[in-house]
């Protein structure tokens, strides 16, 4: 069953009829202006990737189960020390995965992978998609099972693109839709490591089916 986006947020859909002229520059006076994500002073927060905590840093992150191991290495970068308000869209993190390494494998809402360098492939929903530098990932909000791979020479970073919109949902699904580490037959969580280590799941997985 589909719903449209109106009907989620609660929004009136707008449709426009005809062309209606310019707008009265008194009327648009009339308006407050609007607020944003810049400073009080105009400046906007300087984000340097020097400054951004790591996985060992960054407390909201670090004792979170379903954070432990994703990745090789993480950059947070929209947090509060590096002066940064995010409202609606954000680019929170930056990763690494080394050459013939993967992510753990995980679910959550919907998110946006931007391949800032390099190149791999996801595995999404029983798919492989492979992407490379300046190709952006969709994951679908309905907490799909992936997992980011590495299988060329060279480490690839990828860029996290963080929708505010995904929290408005948050409250409206059922229990379970956050952030989970994905297990496997043995019941060990599976995190990051060297691909040898997938191929070796996938042999014992066949190897208790048989």
């Amino acid at each position: 069953m589909n719903f449209t986006l109106e009907r989620w947020v609660k929004l009136a859909r707008l449709e426009q009829l005809e062309d209606c002229g310019e707008n009265d520059p008194a009327v648009l006076a009339s308006f407050p202006a609007e607020q944003s994500q810049y400073h009080a002073d105009g400046a906007r927060a300087a984000i340097h990737l020097e400054d951004a905590p790591d996985d060992f840093e960054f407390e909201p992150q670090k004792n979170l189960a379903a954070t432990q191991g994703q990745h090789h290495y993480v950059k947070y970068l929209a947090v509060p020390g590096n002066g940064f308000r995010g409202k609606s869209v954000r680019i929170t993190h930056l990763w690494e995965e080394p050459a013939g390494h993967h992510s753990g494998r995980h679910k959550h809402l919907e998110a946006v992978v931007y391949a800032y360098d390099g190149e791999g492939y996801t595995e999404l929903g029983g798919q492989e998609e492979k992407w490379e530098r300046g190709d952006v990932l969709h994951v679908p909000p309905a907490m799909w099972e992936h997992e980011h791979y590495n299988d060329t020479p060279n480490s690839y970073w990828q860029l996290r693109i963080e929708s505010g919109i995904r929290f408005w949902f948050t409250d409206m699904w059922p229990e379970g839709y956050r952030s989970q580490r994905i297990y496997d037959e043995s019941g060990n969580p599976i995190i990051a490591g060297k691909i040898e280590r997938v191929r070796e799941r996938i042999r014992e997985r066949i190897r208790e089916r048989a």
